[in-house]
């Protein structure tokens, strides 16, 4: 039999894709595309809105550490993922958010 004869599939693990950019490289990236919208919404709505922003971004934070910890993984928010989501989802707040 000749080795077109063959029918197998190759299966590895991703990624296929080797790039030497590294995801935090680009975490980072989106991350100080994000700080001209944060600054900006706070100097266009004042100081409620930096503090919802800050308070966002510092909470996801903590809550990604907390449950990394919790289920017993490395605790890693080097990555900047937390923080992204924490820059984003003020984005869909109230500008002036009630607090209580």
């Amino acid at each position: 039999m000749g080795e077109s004869d063959k029918n197998e599939i190759y299966l590895s693990s991703s990624p296929h894709y080797a790039s030497p950019i590294s995801t935090r490289h680009v975490m980072f990236a989106v991350v100080a595309a994000l700080l001209p919208l944060a600054l900006y919404g706070g100097w266009l709505f004042g100081l409620p809105a930096l503090v919802t922003i800050l308070a966002s971004v510092v909470s996801c934070v903590a809550f990604e550490a907390l449950f990394r910890k919790l289920t017993k993984q490395d605790i890693r928010v080097g990555d900047f993922s937390a923080v992204i989501t924490g820059l984003l989802s003020p984005c869909s707040f109230l500008p002036r958010l009630p607090c209580g």
